[in-house]
Order: structure tokens, then C-alpha cells, then sequence
């Protein structure tokens, strides 16, 4: 389910990368909206890759940095 889930996020991101692209190069009047659209899902993408690089740490069982003895 969640990987059901993420699927669709991304599928719905890269449809609102795909509209507001669109409209910025066909030149609209107000790109204000469209820009930021670009950078929030921008933000997003980022947000999910953060998500998914922690899973397979954990998955693989480090849980966090390793501390040295003598640092």
C-alpha cells in the first residue's frame, strides 16, 4: 500500500512538472504560479528521495552514524 501510494505522488508530480513546464515555455503572461509549482515539487522530490535513502538504511540496519571511541 505504501509503495502504492508513493508511486502515485510521484506520478501526480511529475504531471504538475509536466503542465507548469509547458506553460513556461509557451510564454504565459504570469509565470509567478507556474515557478512555483516547479520548486515546491522540486522540494517534494527531494523530501521523498531523503524518505526513501533513510528506509534502506534502515532495511539494511544502520541506524545512524557510528560514533569512534577517541572522537
Amino acid at each position: 500500500m505504501k509503495r502504492l501510494l508513493l508511486a502515485l505522488v510521484v506520478v501526480v508530480l511529475i504531471a504538475l512538472d509536466w503542465a507548469a513546464v509547458r506553460d513556461i515555455l509557451r510564454g504565459e503572461s504570469d509565470l509567478r504560479n507556474e515557478f512555483l509549482t516547479v520548486v515546491m515539487s522540486g522540494l517534494a522530490f527531494g523530501g521523498l528521495i531523503g524518505y526513501w535513502v533513510r528506509e534502506r538504511r534502515k532495511r539494511r540496519g544502520h541506524d545512524g552514524p557510528t560514533t569512534r571511541q577517541g572522537y
